[in-house]
């Protein structure tokens, strides 16, 4: 059935008439096993908008930027599409901008890839969120502890 499914989407991917945009994200589990997903997305012959998981595999160290690029262009090959790639979201692992480098020279872009890397505006959000609500820490503080005070002196 895999093979089916995946014969499928290869043939589906072929017949995309522009551009394919990727996502991929890179993560170590509890157990300090890495893993790498990779997602494609793109505008199908009707208009429509179209995403599909290409992979979530395991990925052994290194986890540097050449052995990443190494991965993904493998994986890009294997689906038949690493002449048809015109952009890459990914967080702001500091792996990625080597792993972009490395992706930029192996790949055939639009704009000499200019225009290739960009950031998940998610997890820019979630870091900035982080970086607030370390700012908030004491306020909370302060606040929970008066709080306890005022409804200590009540039971009084």
């Amino acid at each position: 059935m895999y093979s089916i499914e995946k014969t499928k989407l290869c043939d589906l991917l072929q017949l995309v008439p522009g551009r394919i945009a990727l996502m991929s994200d890179c993560w170590t589990s509890m157990t300090t096993d890495g893993y790498i997903s990779l997602t494609a997305h793109f505008v199908d012959h009707k208009w429509c908008l179209q995403k599909r998981i290409l992979a979530f595999t395991s990925m052994p160290p290194p986890h540097n930027g050449a052995s990443l690029a190494e991965r993904v262009s493998g994986l890009l090959k294997q689906w038949g599409i690493d002449n048809k790639i015109v952009s890459i979201t990914l967080d702001n692992s500091s792996s990625d901008d080597s792993m972009v480098d490395a992706l930029k020279f192996d790949l055939n872009l639009m704009y000499d890839g200019d225009y290739f890397h960009f950031h998940c505006c998610a997890h820019i959000r979630n870091l900035i969120v982080q970086d607030g609500l370390k700012e908030l820490d004491g306020v909370v503080v302060k606040v929970s502890d008066i709080v306890k005070y005022c409804k200590g002196s009540q039971a009084k």
